[in-house]
C-alpha cells in the first residue's frame, strides 16, 4: 500500500496523488494473490516490472481501496507488525473520502502522510530538523514543498 504523487499539469497544484494497494509473490506462490483478487473482488495481477519472477496484485482505485481495502485493513491488520502504517493508509484514504485533497491544506496532510508511512522511507521529510532530508549529492536540488518527492518526465520510448 502507498500513497502515490505524480506529477500532472492538469491539476490545480501540479500533482496528482492516489492511493494504491499492493501485495507481491513470486510465480510460485501465485495462488495467494488469486485468492486475495478473489476475497476482493477487484484489483490485477501482473509481473512485476523488471522481474518477471514476481507478480503484484494491485488495486489503484480510490472507490475499491474505500470499499474493500479499508475495511479489511480495519478488521483484520490492527496487530501487524506494520499496523501503524496501515492506520495512516487508512487516514490518507478518509482524506481522499472527503475530498480534503482538493485543498492545498489537506493536500499538504496526504503528503505527510505518505512520508510518514514504510518505515520512514528514504524521501522523508526529517521530521526532528524541521525539514526534508536532502541528498548530500544533490544540495542544489529543491523540493516544490517541503517533504514532496520529485520526479523527472518521461523520456524517450517511456512516453505514452
Amino acid at each position: 500500500m502507498c500513497l502515490n504523487l505524480k506529477r500532472h499539469p492538469t491539476v490545480w497544484s501540479g500533482y496528482y496523488v492516489q492511493p494504491a494497494f499492493f501485495l507481491y509473490q513470486h510465480r510460485t506462490r501465485s495462488s495467494l494473490l488469486e485468492m486475495a483478487k478473489e476475497y476482493f473482488g477487484t484489483g490485477r495481477i501482473a509481473p512485476k516490472p523488471g522481474n518477471p519472477d514476481v507478480l503484484v496484485y494491485s488495486i489503484h482505485s480510490r472507490r475499491a481501496i474505500s470499499a474493500k481495502v479499508v475495511p479489511f485493513l480495519e478488521k483484520c491488520m490492527a496487530l501487524s507488525a506494520r499496523g501503524a502504517d496501515y492506520e495512516k493508509f487508512v487516514a490518507a484514504v478518509r482524506l481522499f473520502e472527503a475530498g480534503l485533497h482538493k485543498d492545498p491544506w489537506g493536500l499538504a496532510l496526504t503528503v505527510d502522510i505518505a512520508y510518514a508511512m514504510n518505515m520512514e522511507g528514504k524521501a522523508t521529510a526529517d521530521r526532528a530538523g524541521g525539514g526534508p532530508r536532502q541528498n548530500p549529492q544533490r544540495p542544489y536540488a529543491e523540493r516544490p514543498w517541503p517533504g514532496a518527492k520529485r520526479w523527472s518526465d518521461l523520456r524517450g520510448d517511456a512516453e505514452s
